[in-house]
């Protein structure tokens, strides 16, 4: 039997590695501070017609406090690196955590 006339032999895939289970629970974490951080401005955004009329502001004092979510936001941001340096990252999600889940939304 020559060359040609060979027939290939088949090789079974490679199989895919497991999946870490510790990186995909810290990948799920983070992404919930995205829905949640979208979460506050959709609610802020639909409480805002109530606040101008309870308490009397005006519309640049809307702004300013639909605003300053995303300044708390950056400032958090900055503060987690910091702190993810000092503690570790393990920590400071063990850390910020409970009080997302223990502060609730007013």
């Amino acid at each position: 039997m020559s060359m040609v006339d060979a027939v290939p032999v088949a090789v079974a895939p490679a199989k895919r590695p497991p999946i870490n289970k510790y990186a995909f629970a810290c990948a799920l974490l983070a992404s919930m501070n995205s829905v949640l951080l979208g979460y506050d401005i959709s609610v802020m955004s639909g409480a805002q017609l109530f606040m101008k009329e309870d308490l009397k502001i005006t519309d640049t004092q809307i702004e300013i406090l639909a605003g300053v979510i995303n300044i708390y936001s950056l400032f958090g941001s900055l503060l987690a690196g910091v702190t993810s340096d000092w503690l570790g990252r393990r920590y400071t999600m063990m850390r910020a955590y409970p009080a997302v889940l223990v502060v609730p939304p007013k």
